[in-house]
């Protein structure tokens, strides 16, 4: 399934917030960011609670990626706009 605005935004609304971090950083993020995110997530589920520390890392890692996710779904909207336009 592909991961889109609206499920990040369902994440958002349930507190997935490393379950989204995971997957920005396995979309757009390099090898080194995704086993650095799996692992604060993977402590994060073991532990049951995120330190502070590992919740700093995941947000300036998956900050960035949000942007681009923003990007994407524009791009994805302007798309269809124009596959409408032009099939009128």
């Amino acid at each position: 399934m592909e991961f889109t605005l609206k499920k990040y935004l369902q994440n958002e609304d349930n507190n997935y917030h490393s379950e989204n971090a995971l997957e920005l950083v396995k979309i757009y993020g390099t090898k080194e960011e995704l086993e650095e995110i799996q692992k604060i997530y993977d402590n994060h589920m073991e532990r049951g609670h995120i330190l502070s520390e590992e919740m700093d890392k995941r947000y300036k890692i998956s900050n960035k990626y949000y942007k681009k996710l923003l990007q994407t779904e524009k791009s994805r909207i302007e798309r269809g706009l124009n596959e409408m336009r032009d099939n009128s």
